[in-house]
Order: C-alpha cells, then sequence, then structure tokens
C-alpha cells in the first residue's frame, strides 16, 4: 500500500464511468449539531485560498483499488449508495448563514447515484488527466457532494479479468487516511453481499456528525490558560519571542529564486524496507523495550543528526483520534495535531536514544484531541504547520492482508512553496515513505539526502540490532551533500 499523487497510479486505458452522489434540493433538512473546529477552519480556509480547481487539479484526498469479479452498473451503484448510506459524514454538507457555516443532513432515503458513461479523453489528455479535471470540478469542501467515484472498465482482457478499478475521491472534511484504507475492505464486502443476495457483514459504524458536536463542545471549554495552549506556546516560542512553526531543517529553498514547478509540490513514494527488513528492525525495537513507530521516529532522527549535526528535532504530527470500537468503523476526518520535540543529547547508541525518542513522541500525545483550529486561535497564529511527519501501522486495518499493488491511497497535487510533509507507513509488504515538498533543486537534493540516510539507519539496526551514533558534526560527505544543496 502506496500513497501517491494520482498522476503516479497505473490507471488502465479502458470505459470510464463518473459516479456522483445525489440528493434533491428540497430533501436537505436543518441539524443544529455545530462543525467540528477543524471543518470550520478548513471551509474558510478553502473560501479564501484560490480556486485550485480553476488551477486544473482540485483539493482532494482518496483510494484506488481493484473491485474483482463481473462488473455490473447496477450493482456499482448499489454499492456506492450502501457505502454512502452507511456514513452520515457522506450525507452532510453546509450553508451560508450570514458569517458562519450551518449544517444540513439527508436522510438515508434521499439519495441517489447518478452515472456518467465517459467517451475516451481528447487526444493528449491522458485519462489521469482526465480523472483530476473530473475531481477538481466535482469535488469541494463547500459544495455537495464530498466524494464522489470513478470506475475505469480495463479494455485489456488480461487486467479485465482482474477487476474493475474504482477510485473516490472526498475533501478532507469527511475524510481521513484511516477511512481511505478502510473503504477497500468496506466497497468490496458491500459488493460481495449485493451479488451474494445477503447483508453486508460490516460492523457498526458510530456518527461523525456527533463527533464533530462533541469536538466542538470542547473547543469552546477552552481558553488561553489551558494546558494544551500552553504547551503550543511552549513549543513555538523561538529565541526571539516569536511564534513559528518548525520547518525541516535542512535546505529547502533557493537563494533570491523563484521555486521551480510554478509552486506545485514535488511528491515521491519510495519502499524502504521490505518485509523481511521491517521484521528485523520492529525486533530490534522490541528487543529495546520501544515500539515500531519509536523506533521509526529515532531513525528519521539520527538521520536529521547525520545531515545537519543537531541532536534536536522537531515536528507537527497528526494523530487519530479514533478512541472507540464504532469511532474505528466510521468514515470522517478524525484528527488532531500534536508538537513533537525530539533529542538525541546524551544518546551513544540507537537503543539508547529509543528511550528519549519514545518518550517525546508520547509526551503530548494526548494534545491530539484539543482542536487546533481553537488553540491557533487562542495564541494568535494562522501559519500552518511547515513540517509534519506521519506514521501509520495499517497492517491491522480490516482488509490489509489483501491489498495489491494496485490498491492505493491517494492524495491531490499541492500547490505550496515551504511545506514539507512525511508519511511513514508500516504495511504487510514492509516501510513505505510518503513525501511532498517544494519542487525545486535545492528541497530535492535535501530530501534524497534523507531518504537515503533515513534508510541506511533502518537497515543496519534491522541488520545488527544497534547502532552507534555519531554525536559530533556531520560527516563529509553529508556536509558536502548540504553545501551543494545550497549553492544551488
Amino acid at each position: 500500500m502506496e500513497y501517491t499523487e494520482l498522476a503516479d497510479y497505473p490507471v488502465p486505458a479502458g470505459r470510464i464511468t463518473e459516479w456522483i452522489p445525489t440528493v434533491e434540493p428540497d430533501r436537505w433538512q436543518s441539524d443544529d449539531r455545530p462543525l467540528s473546529p477543524n471543518h470550520t477552519a478548513h471551509l474558510y480556509n478553502s473560501e479564501s485560498a484560490p480556486d485550485s480547481g480553476d488551477l486544473g487539479l482540485g483539493s482532494w484526498i482518496g483510494t484506488a483499488f481493484r473491485l474483482p469479479g463481473d462488473f455490473d452498473h447496477s450493482v456499482f451503484a448499489a454499492v456506492l449508495r450502501a457505502w454512502i448510506v452507511r456514513h452520515d459524514a457522506f450525507r452532510t454538507t453546509v450553508t451560508r448563514r450570514g458569517d458562519t457555516h450551518a449544517r444540513v443532513v439527508a436522510v438515508a432515503e434521499s439519495v441517489t447515484i447518478s452515472a456518467r458513461v465517459q467517451q475516451a479523453p481528447p487526444p493528449g489528455v491522458g485519462v489521469d488527466r482526465h480523472l483530476e479535471r473530473f475531481f477538481a470540478r466535482e469535488v469541494s469542501a463547500v459544495r455537495w457532494p464530498h466524494v464522489v467515484a470513478v470506475t475505469i472498465e480495463p479494455d485489456s482482457p488480461i487486467e479485465a479479468a482482474k477487476g474493475v478499478t474504482v477510485i473516490v475521491a472526498a475533501d478532507h472534511s469527511v475524510m481521513d487516511a484511516y477511512t481511505q484504507l478502510l473503504l477497500i475492505a468496506e466497497f468490496r464486502e458491500i459488493h460481495r453481499a449485493l451479488v451474494e443476495g445477503r447483508a453486508p457483514a460490516l460492523p457498526s459504524c458510530g456518527s461523525y456528525v456527533d463527533h464533530c458536536a462533541r469536538e466542538f463542545q470542547a473547543a469552546e471549554t477552552m481558553t488561553a490558560d489551558h494546558p494544551a495552549v500552553q504547551a503550543w506556546r511552549c513549543f513555538l516560542t523561538t529565541d526571539d519571542g516569536r511564534l513559528q512553526m518548525p520547518r525541516l531543517p535542512l535546505p529547502t529553498q533557493p537563494t533570491g529564486a523563484v521555486a521551480d514547478g510554478a509552486g506545485w509540490q514535488s511528491s515521491i513514494s519510495r519502499w524502504l524496507l521490505t518485509a523481511q527488513e521491517t521484521n528485523g528492525f520492529a525486533a530490534a525495537c522490541k528487543n529495546h523495550g520501544a515500539s515500531m513507530s519509536g523506533g521509526a521516529f529515532t531513525a528519521l532522527a539520527v538521520a536529521i543528526q547525520r545531515l545537519t549535526g543537531d541532536s534536536s528535532f522537531r515536528f507537527v504530527m497528526p494523530m487519530h483520534t479514533r478512541t472507540d470500537p464504532q469511532s474505528l468503523a466510521a468514515a470522517g476526518w478524525y484528527v488532531g495535531l500534536v508538537p513533537v520535540d525530539l533529542s538525541l543529547e546524551g544518546a551513544e547508541t540507537f537503543s539508547a536514544a529509543l528511550t528519549s525518542v519514545s518518550s517525546g513522541v508520547r509526551r503530548h500525545a494526548a494534545l491530539a484531541h484539543a482542536p487546533h483550529p481553537r488553540i491557533a486561535s487562542l495564541l494568535g497564529i494562522t501559519e500552518a504547520p511547515r513540517f509534519a511527519v506521519s506514521y501509520v501501522d495499517g497492517r491491522h486495518v480490516p482488509g490489509a492482508d489483501s491489498w495489491g499493488d494496485r490498491d492505493r491511497a491517494l492524495r491531490s497535487r499541492i500547490h505550496n512553496l515551504d511545506e514539507v510533509y512525511l508519511w511513514i507507513n508500516r504495511t504487510h509488504e514492509g516501510i513505505n515513505i510518503s513525501l511532498r515538498f517544494p519542487n525545486n533543486e535545492i528541497a530535492t537534493t535535501s530530501i534524497h539526502a534523507l531518504l537515503a540516510e533515513f534508510r541506511a539507519v533502518l537497515l543496519e539496526v534491522a541488520d545488527r540490532g544497534e547502532l552507534a551514533l555519531d554525536t559530533g558534526a556531520p560527516t563529509e560527505r553529508t556536509m558536502s551533500t548540504t553545501r551543494s544543496a545550497e549553492r544551488r
């Protein structure tokens, strides 16, 4: 399972059908449950930002996967409808009431699915570009539907025998990374059930709309002296007293030059370890009394230290806020942000660093449940995270053992000049890392150097179970890499 942009996914040539949920205007009902702070902030950002749909690529996340078996359009329409009806996140939207947003919902019975079979894309327009334009046009934070789908019935008989390709795209307000992974098993089970004439064997799921109301209430109780606000203030305060998000501690910007690529970010997905190597790394971490996630963050901190000579490592970490069985089965945006400040100070070995790093990662984990938009408002900051690192263990997601090479989490391209985001993913296949970063030669050199060092640390610990840390200045090799980047 990888996490890539649509352009990096092998979309087969074939017949494209666009699937769009519909609800008649008079079937929407007012709902007094408030929006979550995340949703409200997302709406205002979407309304104030340039229309990325005008740029041709939109802003969405989603999933591509194969749906095995004979493909029947009427059956797929029923599958998509059943999935949307199952999750109230997909049956809610907002309307404007003066300067605020109000929620409206659609009852399950009002949802229908419309299908549009498309002709082949015009000459010079690839299938992936056609799909990007469709998602950019149809998926929005400010209008419903917030989720759509396409199917591609492969022209190749060999590909067709493996199933139809399904791509689901949604606005972030109704979907997070866990939803992206969970939906594959849900679609496949609903499809099997409809074909076999039985009810889908799926766990009950909670209400995301109710979760939003609880998150809103939690934010309303927060004041400037709340411990979460103080923790973030301490984390963001620089030596000169300003509040500023941490940056990747490597060169990412040209000096006095405009970034390449007109501001579109670069994207990489790379397998760092095989399944066997990953098991070796996890075993080494366990032998030292730490988790695999703690080991991954330690390895990343060591890689940064090798490149910069700095023993400290700071970033923002997205964390899920699913705390009960029903939320585990629900679609939605169950994510909070956590400040992470790590140090390798005094550690001479990987195992010694594991203890302090694991403690640093856990220190503020509970802050994921403190809505960050409220914290930002109380601190008077508007800056979004500039350097974020996420770790996801997808092995226990329902259906993970059946993921294939065409099953993949997707994201749209991002227009940004200075953000660096890393997603470290453990699956049954090994460890994969996905990144987005500024599209210029300086950042590209830094990112490739970081990936090389990160993988080297992971491999050595996987092979030997331990690693001696160089607590001095960066090596000549890494210094030359950094100097080379800075000269360009």
